[in-house]
């Protein structure tokens, strides 16, 4: 069996394309960035239509319980 030779940095990072690939995705995740017009609270708020009703009722009784522990102990 053959030693494999290690690789350099480079080699490792730069995608199986070479450099002229690595920038072609540059170009691409540059594109994409441009696209996304929403404010971190309507992404927050996007989020929440992933878990059921009972899940964010869940959490946000939890946190109104963590909350209200904390500010005990503070006092």
């Amino acid at each position: 069996m053959a030693a494999a030779s290690p690789l350099s940095p480079e080699e490792l990072l730069l995608p199986k394309g070479g450099p002229g690939k690595a920038e072609e995705l540059e170009e691409e995740l540059e594109e994409d960035d441009d696209e996304l017009d929403e404010t971190l609270s309507e992404r927050l708020w996007g989020l929440t239509e992933m878990f059921p009703e009972s899940v964010r009722t869940a959490a946000g009784a939890t946190f109104d319980l963590s909350l209200s522990v904390a500010q005990s102990m503070y006092r």
